[in-house]
């Protein structure tokens, strides 16, 4: 089984160049499942952080070049597309769960699967973690700092992989028996559009 691993695009916020050579990967390789590892919108206009008003700021658009992204993928790609839910995802969450929003919160319209439309490009929705297999655990991850591939490889004990962090970093623990690894992978985001705290 082959797979590929991508994680934290920030939609709209895209770097161009790298999701260009993603694509240019996907032209070239076949693939069983793709596995989008969280933070795949950035859901910035429905932040509860101070929103610039020289950013996007209309959710529908960001939901807009999301499908147009996954339209993309399914133009070169037949198999299945995993969906993790990042810190990112929870945005929306938080964002209906806050004052008079609350009476919205439960709408299975305003769902993210709904939003973008799974059913339509056939992705399936893993929630926060998703096993490739009984060893090996994908997941968006939450350790950010020095060294995130550490911090995650301690929180699950097994190997694994995480975005989050944006960085590229492998860490490595010897165990009786055998090595587990945890690699956490950069981001498709472009890095001067997210300047903020988040």
């Amino acid at each position: 089984m082959r797979a590929l691993v991508t994680s934290d695009w920030h939609v709209p916020f895209i770097d161009t160049k790298a999701v260009s050579k993603f694509f240019d990967i996907l032209k070239k390789n076949k693939y069983d499942k793709i596995i989008i590892a969280g933070d795949w919108l950035d859901c910035y206009s429905i932040s509860r952080f101070d929103n610039s008003p020289s950013r996007a700021d209309d959710f529908q658009y960001e939901l807009t070049c999301a499908k147009e992204l996954f339209e993309k993928i399914r133009k070169y790609h037949s198999g299945e597309i995993i969906f993790l839910e990042g810190n990112h995802c929870f945005r929306l969450k938080n964002f209906l769960s806050r004052g008079k929003n609350k009476a919205l919160h439960n709408l299975a319209c305003l769902a993210l699967d709904q939003l973008l439309d799974f059913k339509k490009y056939e992705i399936t929705d893993a929630g926060l973690y998703y096993h490739l297999n009984d060893e090996f655990l994908i997941t968006h991850g939450t350790r950010a700092g020095q060294q995130p591939a550490k911090g995650e490889l301690d929180v699950h004990g097994m190997s694994g992989m995480s975005g989050h962090s944006h960085k590229s970093q492998v860490a490595r623990k010897n165990l009786y028996q055998k090595t587990i690894e945890w690699f956490s992978i950069g981001c498709l985001a472009n890095f001067e559009e997210l300047t903020y705290a988040s």
